[in-house]
């Protein structure tokens, strides 16, 4: 029989009050750390685990009585009295028309205000906290390193983030079950593909890259992006994984960022790919290195490159990693440069034009190091 259940009791010692003890070790797999966990336990799992008829009744009637897990308790009681100021309005006459404010009208301007200010202590809540209040906070660490900084970053780990945590089935369940209820970034999509397009609608190219960045929350990152050398919002578009990851951005924050950038920087007009095609056409044009350098948008540093020596656009075939890295300008970066878009256009542009190569320095091939 049932027997009265507190939160103190072992799962261990559960089991064998219910005659069930071996199936513990499976239990656990599935996710069981504490007695509570046991009424998040569905009948199918327990037949996957291979527990037969009788001892499932027993269990799953065993499991209603275990006391529910107290509330969740919020600083604060905001929604309430919003609420109640709502209500006061209701029996105020209104000052134009001498006449009551429509119940209707009332009753549903007070859930909009009672939902708003849920979601506004949602959105307030620490992440640790979040984890702590749904049991979770054994995954701290695992959701800091996949990149959670702020409560709506639950909104964007996928199945596959929380198996790579081994994050068991319950707590998967928990997990998917109170993530759901929190506001998306943006306000209105859960999903990060949407929320990517909505960024994209929102920033305008004139407003560059402080506020692309702004928008997608990565702000934290835009010393690292300048001094990448990124100077447009288009050249967000040239970053590939590796260099994130080389900026120490989580992956959470990557996959953001290439997403968004997918979808809204091939469509800023004079993209990196219509530039570059535009000046492979016409390379005959770029026949000195500052000509080429602007087809390829490196103007600001035409000075560094002057300086090491690119008399002729077939120079830039020998320019290595150490000779930018020794011009001693910070704002420079070997990532734009070397770029496989811009730097495959740089060997296309020297064949088209004509220009051989004079000379050979040692350590250097046909190909953009």
């Amino acid at each position: 029989m049932a027997t009265a259940i507190t939160a103190s009791v072992l799962p261990s010692e559960w089991l064998i009050s219910q005659r069930l003890d071996k199936f513990l070790e499976s239990l656990e797999n599935l996710g069981v750390f504490t007695t509570q966990d046991f009424k998040e336990v569905y009948e199918d799992d327990l037949t996957e685990i291979g527990m037969p008829p009788l001892q499932r009744r027993r269990f799953l009637a065993a499991a209603e009585k275990i006391p529910e897990p107290p509330p969740v308790q919020r600083a604060g009681n905001s929604a309430k009295e919003l609420l109640a100021r709502v209500d006061h309005l209701a029996t105020l006459p209104n000052a134009t028309s001498e006449a009551s404010y429509d119940a209707v009208a009332i009753s549903t301007a007070a859930e909009e205000v009672v939902q708003a200010a849920s979601s506004m202590s949602k959105l307030a809540l620490d992440p640790k906290q979040w984890l702590e209040d749904y049991r979770l906070d054994l995954f701290q660490v695992n959701f800091e390193g996949l990149g959670v900084r702020d409560i709506v970053d639950f909104t964007e780990v996928l199945d596959q983030d929380l198996v790579a945590m081994a994050m068991p089935r319950i707590q998967i369940r928990r997990f998917r079950l109170h993530a759901a209820d929190i506001p998306p970034a943006g306000g209105s999509s859960y999903r990060l593909d949407l929320y990517a397009a909505e960024c994209a609608a929102a920033v305008e190219t004139s407003l560059g890259c402080h506020e692309w960045l702004r928008c997608l929350r990565l702000l934290g990152f835009e010393s690292k992006f300048t001094t990448l050398g990124v100077r447009e919002l288009r050249d967000y578009r040239e970053f590939k994984e590796e260099d994130l990851v080389a900026m120490g951005m989580p992956l959470l924050q990557r996959r953001r960022f290439l997403m968004s950038a997918s979808i809204a920087v091939p469509h800023l007009p004079e993209s990196a790919e219509a530039a570059i095609a535009q000046a492979q056409n016409k390379s005959v044009v770029c026949s000195t290195p500052p000509q080429w350098l602007e087809a390829l948008r490196l103007v600001p540093w035409i000075p560094e490159f002057d300086a090491l020596g690119t008399v002729e656009i077939v120079d830039f075939k020998e320019i290595l990693r150490s000779d930018l890295e020794a011009s001693g300008t910070a704002t420079w970066s070997p990532v734009l440069f070397h770029n496989p878009v811009r730097g495959s256009a740089m060997l296309k542009l020297c064949d088209d034009a004509g220009v051989k190569e004079r000379l050979r320095v040692e350590g250097v091939t046909s190909g953009v190091r």
